[in-house]
């Protein structure tokens, strides 16, 4: 692809997401996107590699002939199955002229928490700086670029994902010669694309409805702290249609995204198809009903989340996702809540359905993290090389001058 285009990918259960977006004079311009049948994936997991890669074939090829583009490299969207949230600090003496701190000191801190030791079973997926200490016990949330302290000590937030889940689905999509230069987890993409930290400053609850499973997490002071997933999803819906007209997957579908309405007041009792007596309402009728089931699901789970985090009892729940594309959808699920209830759709030129979310906030995430060694490439001749981690390599020198000054690891809720 061009130097100045990247693409991310969304896999589903029902539907493969991608997205390639240009960027340029600081502006992201939606370029490409295909949502096409998945195939041997759920929830994290290839269930059927062979109909995977085929799928992933499928959705390389459809981003070619219509857009011109060979998908080659990628920003994945991971699943938040099984995500678990760690705390780590590291700190380092200052060392420079008059003990100026610069990004390479600050980077190589960080890439030392990275390398704090987990359980064999879990990969770092991701790593967030929440506090910078410098001397004088003076504490700064942003980077302490230019700041003169005679030691800098960083808190961040580790997250993990199941080795297995992540190395599987790189390894496959490699097969399919797609080299995945960054990757994220799901509940932190969609925020991303939505939300600013000023807004995430109150106790927040994010809701999203994807394809199979809803991801719940929660966020104080503009950080995630712990994510969850409830087993429904639009996949629910699908299948309450079909189990109730006796249909197959691919018609449930269709008449689902043909035919819904989330308030069946305003949906129309005219028949349509008089074999089967289907109309807009009863097909709405059948599809509310599970939602219902589904809304109350998810609404437990953030009450136990909200316990859990010890929230405040003003919180705010936003939603966001498929869903939001269907009118009345915010109005139905406020019938079963009782907090402030805040709907939130990505409105962008070339994006015409919330699926693109997460997929869009990865690329803007990815964006954001590698800013300047991506415009450096943009204003030379070089093609951008970045470790998929997001974070640049640190020599060993710098490394080892760093020091633990505190537990090296501990589970997020252990303070």
């Amino acid at each position: 692809m061009e130097k100045n285009y990247f693409a991310a990918i969304e896999l589903g259960y029902i539907y493969n997401i991608a997205l390639v977006i240009s960027y340029h004079n600081n502006q992201f311009d939606v370029v490409a996107s295909s949502i096409i049948k998945s195939f041997g994936y759920k929830d994290g997991v290839i269930t059927d590699e062979d109909a995977f890669l085929k799928a992933i074939e499928n959705i390389k090829n459809d981003i070619y002939e219509k857009y011109f583009i060979k998908l080659d490299e990628v920003i994945l969207v991971l699943p938040n199955n099984n995500h678990k949230i760690y705390s780590a600090t590291f700190g380092s003496n200052i060392l420079t002229e008059m003990q100026i701190i610069g990004k390479k000191q600050i980077d190589a801190i960080r890439q030392k928490i990275r390398m704090v030791e987990l359980r064999n079973d879990e990969l770092l997926v991701d790593e967030l700086p929440t506090q910078y200490v410098l001397d004088q016990d003076r504490i700064l949330r942003s980077e302490p670029i230019n700041y003169s302290s005679s030691v800098l000590n960083i808190k961040s937030n580790i997250h993990t994902l199941p080795k297995t889940i992540v190395e599987s689905i790189v390894s496959s999509l490699e097969k399919n010669d797609l080299k995945v230069i960054g990757k994220f987890i799901n509940c932190s993409c969609g925020v991303n694309a939505l939300i600013n930290d000023f807004e995430l400053e109150n106790d927040t609850i994010c809701i999203q409805i994807l394809q199979d499973v809803t991801t719940i997490c929660c966020y104080k002071k503009s950080y995630l702290i712990r994510s969850l997933k409830v087993d429904f999803g639009v996949a629910n819906l699908i299948d309450a249609l079909k189990k109730s007209l006796e249909i197959d997957d691919d018609e449930a579908l269709m008449l689902f995204e043909k035919y819904f309405v989330c308030d069946v007041d305003y949906a129309s009792d005219i028949i349509f198809d008089t074999n089967n007596h289907l109309s807009e309402k009863r097909i709405s009728g059948i599809l509310l009903n599970e939602l219902s089931n589904g809304i109350s699901l998810i609404l437990k789970s953030c009450e136990k989340l909200e316990n859990d985090c010890q929230l405040s009892s003003d919180c705010v729940y936003l939603l966001l996702g498929w869903l939001n594309d269907y009118d009345y959808f915010v109005d139905e699920f406020s019938k079963f809540c009782n907090r402030n209830l805040i709907e939130k759709t990505l409105d962008k030129i070339g994006i015409d359905s919330q699926m693109l979310l997460n997929c869009f906030g990865a690329i803007t995430l990815y964006i954001q993290r590698n800013k300047e060694e991506i415009l450096k490439s943009l204003e030379s001749d070089d093609d951008l090389d970045l470790s998929s981690s997001n974070i640049n390599t640190i020599n060993k020198k710098e490394i080892d001058n760093t020091r633990s000054i505190s537990r090296k690891f501990n589970d997020f809720f252990d303070d």
